[in-house]
């Protein structure tokens, strides 16, 4: 039996891409009703920041009925709507889902960048986790959520947390849809270098974890996947990397983050456990552990 080829997936918009108004027309008639609802939302959030109504490219009101239009795009893909977006755009031929991308890819642009250490937790076969090794590129197709805040200590079997060194991430916790003010989203067609693979430090877990960290890695026009060895800006953010992990065992240690107090310094209430199937997947590879190649 030949060996198996990996998915070819067409990354079919850019990472800065701005919709146009045939993208918009194309979302909306996909989600019908439940547009109009997260417009709302959106209106609402807005009037708390309006600062952000000027990161559209063109001013104007049309600039912020645009902005909104992508940002409720974004939000319903962050409610779960639909709930298999990333899964369509890990396939070989994406096009029913290159509307509603456009349209949350362009809503990204205009939140604040999230710059520094993220995680983003998942449980993933041995068969999967072996084919992480450092120096090789990944293609991620999809939106790869992930937060500011370390994930719930308590280990499962196959736990891993990818530790991801943000460039260009961004903050999509003020759209009020997940409940989570620290969970941050890189654009669908992002590529991450594999820096290392290692066993989580003591303290960290309740039980065994492993830790794959990545950063963001741009290769205009490159196929991969490629393995490249690591230079010295790689290995001085995976110190980083590794500082953020020690930063996190250190104040479980010591009872509570002080990031996740409430104003009056008393201890936060706990994010509540994630369970949409977009924080499930293994980043950049297909369900059988090949990496993506770009068509």
């Amino acid at each position: 039996m030949p060996p198996a080829e990996p998915v070819r997936v067409r990354v079919g918009v850019g990472r800065d891409h701005a919709s146009t108004g045939e993208e918009r027309r194309r979302y909306r008639e996909q989600a019908g009703a439940q547009h109009e609802r997260h417009v709302v939302a959106v209106a609402r959030a807005l009037a708390q920041r309006p600062a952000l109504r000027g990161g559209a490219v063109r001013p104007s009101r049309e600039a912020e009925d645009v902005t909104a239009a992508d940002l409720a795009a974004l939000r319903a893909y962050l409610c779960g709507e639909p709930s298999d977006l990333d899964q369509r755009l890990r396939t070989a031929d994406p096009s029913d889902a290159l509307a509603h991308t456009a349209c949350a890819l362009s809503g990204l642009r205009v939140l604040p960048a999230c710059r520094g250490a993220v995680f983003r937790a998942a449980r993933l076969a041995p068969a999967l986790l072996e084919r992480y090794r450092p120096g090789l590129v990944l293609l991620e197709p999809g939106f790869t959520a992930a937060t500011t805040s370390a994930p719930d200590p308590t280990a499962e079997p196959d736990a891993v947390v990818y530790v991801l060194w943000s460039q260009t991430a961004r903050r999509t916790g003020w759209l009020d849809a997940t409940g989570s003010d620290a969970e941050v989203v890189f654009p669908a067609g992002t590529e991450f270098l594999t820096l290392a693979v290692e066993p989580a430090p003591a303290g960290w877990s309740d039980g065994p974890c492993t830790l794959v960290h990545l950063r963001e890695h741009r290769r205009p026009g490159a196929a991969g996947p490629d393995v490249v060895p690591l230079d010295e800006a790689d290995r001085t953010l995976l110190a980083r990397l590794r500082a953020a992990v020690a930063a996190r065992v250190a104040e479980r240690a010591a009872g509570v983050a002080e990031a996740e107090r409430d104003a009056d310094g008393s201890p936060a209430a706990p994010v509540p456990a994630r369970s949409l199937p977009r924080h499930g997947f293994a980043l950049g590879l297909d369900d059988r552990g090949l990496p993506f190649l770009r068509a």
